[in-house]
């Protein structure tokens, strides 16, 4: 009697779980994602005033073409670059960046990162103000991936504004240069041309971004001969 009793508690759970869940994980729509990345942005933007960052926010084009997948990756990239932000400039220690989950891009799947992407910027700010004033009917017209690829784009290029040189560490430049360097010799070599390459002379007193384009402009360079 005893199990029966639990057996049938544990069925009544199950089932009011499954409707809780079923009504927080709704089927999204596009104007849903975008609703989210425009609160995104105006987090960001608070924290680039925060960080007396300037400079006009950025504006990207709309182009066509774009799939969910396209705008999950975007969504990794600007979880990667929060990322950088929390170990570069205030030193919290990192995050946990997801993987390309492969096939099925939802628009849910994408708003619950996006969601995510809140969250983490919402702990970088000294004093969050609620942004959730806005309301979804200031939303005009159907948005597609279009837009909210193209809304992603602004924010990733805003948090990279904000980050500056700061959120770029000598070894990241360095693992990043030999990339480069890889891929330009792989070219080279499977278009049968020399793979010798003059290094260029060591400097001093220079900025990591002057240091940065004289050691790549010999790559830029043999890139010419390439293309």
């Amino acid at each position: 009697m005893r199990y029966m009793y639990v057996f049938t508690v544990y069925i009544l759970f199950s089932s009011v779980s499954s409707s809780l869940l079923a009504a927080v994980t709704a089927e999204k729509t596009p104007n849903d994602v975008y609703f989210e990345v425009q609160l995104l942005a105006d987090d960001l933007r608070a924290l680039r005033r925060q960080n007396k960052i300037r400079t006009p926010w950025p504006r990207i084009k709309i182009e066509s073409g774009r799939e969910p997948r396209h705008v999950f990756q975007k969504v990794l990239e600007v979880l990667g670059e929060i990322n950088s932000y929390r170990l570069n400039i205030v030193k919290t220690g990192g995050i946990t960046v997801l993987r390309f989950p492969g096939r099925d891009i939802t628009p849910n799947k994408v708003f619950s990162v996006v969601v995510r992407l809140r969250q983490e910027l919402a702990l970088l700010l000294a004093k969050r103000k609620n942004s959730r004033i806005k309301k979804k009917s200031s939303i005009q017209g159907n948005k597609t991936s279009n837009h909210v690829y193209a809304a992603l784009s602004e924010v990733s290029i805003a948090i990279e504004e904000t980050l500056g040189l700061r959120g770029v560490t000598p070894s990241e430049v360095y693992t990043r240069s030999l990339q480069v360097i890889r891929l330009v010799q792989f070219l080279r070599r499977s278009q049968s041309l020399p793979q010798d390459v003059p290094i260029p002379a060591l400097t001093q007193g220079n900025f990591p971004k002057l240091l940065v384009i004289t050691v790549l402009l010999p790559v830029v360079v043999m890139m010419m001969n390439v293309i």
